[in-house]
């Protein structure tokens, strides 16, 4: 298969530096990421040399372009490759491996007797260490943890407890449920939490001494045992960090400019993770600093967002104390806009300027492309609906299956760009959840009503509707209740569900699947169909939940509620442990044992 042009010149100008590369089809949809420890000679592989795999010689065949983010190493590549799968669903990582959430090491020190416990949800007060690449070596390395400490064990709550469970007559417990041992106990769990901070010296130590003492008495099974131990506690791996609850959101801006061109990047944190990269390229017109770009940036980009996290982090600002109290005043909470000076936040600004560096200096024939694409769909736009007026555009789209559980969904394009601060669900009201007129009346008629929300107050100047003339009639209608002009256009799909035609005052447009506007149409049709879908999936596990839990003894509408608030759907629910189960706020051991036994009958 022959490689492209445009792709040879990207693979010549890629990095030999960690990070997570993107793949593009030819709509620009996402169809694939993938991580590398080196991003040029992995993406190489794809388009030079023999690809054996049938399904990534389909891939290559759809690739049109791709995308790179720097990290500043693997681990943290393979975190961000987990959220960018996790969000954006790439059809090929569907077909090539599984979409997982790494795992965790919670130790719940809001307790008075913290225990240990693998777990893939940041959710409640304790310390979290993590995430960590293989599963099998951090079940291994808690039992060696669990076997060396003679810590709590259980994680319902002990003051029910009236006796000693077996652990303590197996020596593996102290029995905090029924004994004073606060001070032990604090300090077994204060060398386990040593261990996981990176000081495995001390572990690694006490096995090696088990499998040579079990070597020297011909235990040589239990010597090999002890061995893969090792090999575990020595192979565990994690992101280096350590995550609590009180993580907050934050973005971290950076600005690298050269000549007469700019390009910031905002790389976009929440509850502590990386999850997504966001570039803006721009023509200085007259000589600024760094200082002042980003200044003037900040004030634009959340201006007129609908959500800003509690911290922004830059590389350099004047008037910091302003700008915060001016973002805290807009968005009606306390905001900090500050400069770290070291550590990981200091690190995160640095990888946010090399990826902006990154960006402005091998992509600008991307960059005047993407320039001129815009320039192209800014024109067929302005020509469909008669006005220069397309800088905000606002998607529509309902959700349901065989009429159970409506929602709806809002997508942003500004500049042609996602803007996902500004995106919006809505769960539909009306009980009729089949009629998608009646959907779009209701959260049409719910935007209309919050134009003048300080936190919703940018009007758009386009409004589009998934569907036909139909959809498009209500959707005029709520405009013209409210006495706004703001044109309405509908995009219709053809029989396989790809989007066919445009929808607008009364005609329907056939479009050139080849032109740029046909794309951005496509673009705009899918990304808007994925927010609904992945927000009707989320209700449809909770309410199917609710049906499910009322058929088992001792769940009633209170049960239901803390069952739901402490797993989150019907599946976390399945699989918890009996004593998992416990935890959960008016459960006691008989309802527990119900639930326990009504996912496992059969």
């Amino acid at each position: 298969m022959e490689t492209s042009k445009k792709i040879k010149e990207q693979l010549s100008k890629a990095p030999m530096s960690p990070g997570v590369y993107i793949m593009k089809d030819k709509y620009s949809s996402i169809i694939y990421v993938g991580k590398a420890k080196r991003l040029k000679n992995r993406l190489k592989s794809y388009f030079t040399g023999d690809v054996k795999s049938s399904k990534t010689r389909v891939l290559v065949s759809l690739i049109e372009e791709f995308d790179y983010i720097i990290t500043k190493n693997e681990q943290e590549a393979l975190l961000l490759e987990a959220n960018l799968i996790k969000e954006n669903k790439p059809r090929f990582n569907v077909l090539l491996k599984d979409d997982k959430n790494y795992p965790y090491v919670m130790i719940a020190t809001n307790e008075k007797y913290p225990y240990v416990k693998r777990t893939r949800d940041i959710k409640t007060k304790a310390k979290y260490f993590g995430p960590f690449t293989s599963v099998e070596s951090l079940d291994t390395t808690i039992e060696v943890i669990e076997n060396m400490f003679p810590i709590r064990k259980c994680t319902f709550d002990i003051s029910t407890v009236k006796r000693p469970c077996l652990y303590y007559h197996m020596n593996k417990c102290i029995a905090p449920c029924k004994f004073d041992c606060e001070e032990e106990h604090a300090g077994y769990i204060k060398k386990i939490m040593r261990f996981f901070e990176g000081d495995k010296e001390f572990v690694l130590d006490r096995l090696k001494n088990l499998r040579d003492e079990a070597a020297n008495n011909l235990q040589f099974e239990k010597a090999i045992e002890y061995r893969n131990k090792i090999e575990s506690v020595k192979n565990l791996r994690q992101y280096p960090n350590i995550i609590s609850d009180k993580e907050k959101d934050s973005d971290y801006i950076s600005v690298y400019s050269k000549e007469d061109s700019a390009c910031i990047c905002v790389l976009i944190n929440r509850s502590g993770k990386l999850i997504d990269r966001e570039l803006f390229t721009f023509n200085l017109e007259i000589e600024k600093s760094d200082k002042k770009i980003i200044e003037e940036f900040i004030l634009q980009y959340y201006n007129d967002s609908s959500y800003i996290p509690s911290d922004i982090f830059v590389e350099d600002i004047s008037d910091m104390d302003l700008i915060s109290n001016y973002l805290g005043t807009i968005s009606n909470r306390k905001i900090r806009v500050s400069v770290p000076k070291k550590g990981k936040k200091k690190s995160s600004i640095y990888m946010a300027k090399k990826n902006a560096e990154e960006y402005l200096r091998n992509f600008r024939d991307r960059i005047s492309k993407e320039k001129n694409i815009n320039e192209q769909i800014r024109i067929a736009l302005s020509s469909i609906i008669s006005s220069e007026n397309t800088n905000r555009i606002e998607v529509y789209d309902i959700s349901h299956i065989h009429g159970y559980m409506s929602v709806g969904s809002m997508v942003v394009f500004e500049n042609f760009k996602k803007k996902k601060n500004d995106y919006r669900k809505f769960r539909i009201k009306n009980n009729n959840a089949s009629d998608d007129l009646a959907s779009i009346r209701e959260i049409l008629s719910r935007r209309m009503e919050r134009l003048n929300d300080l936190n919703f107050a940018v009007r758009p100047d386009i409004i589009i509707v998934d569907g036909g003339f139909n959809q498009v009639k209500v959707a005029e209608e709520v405009i013209q209740n409210y006495n706004q002009d703001i044109p309405v256009i509908g995009l219709a799909k053809d029989s396989r569900h790809r989007t066919k035609s445009v929808i607008y005052d009364g005609s329907e447009y056939e479009l050139d699947k080849s032109s740029d506007i046909y794309r951005f149409f496509y673009k705009v049709q899918e990304e808007v169909h994925r927010f609904a879908i992945e927000y009707h999936k989320k209700l449809m596990g909770k309410s199917i939940a609710f049906k499910l839990l009322d058929e088992i003894d001792g769940v009633g509408k209170v049960r239901k509620k803390e069952l739901m608030k402490k797993f989150g759907s019907i599946e976390k629910i399945k699989n918890a442990s009996l004593e998992e189960l416990l935890e959960v706020d008016g459960m006691n051991v008989k309802v527990s044992r119900s639930v326990y036994e009504y996912f496992r009958k059969g």
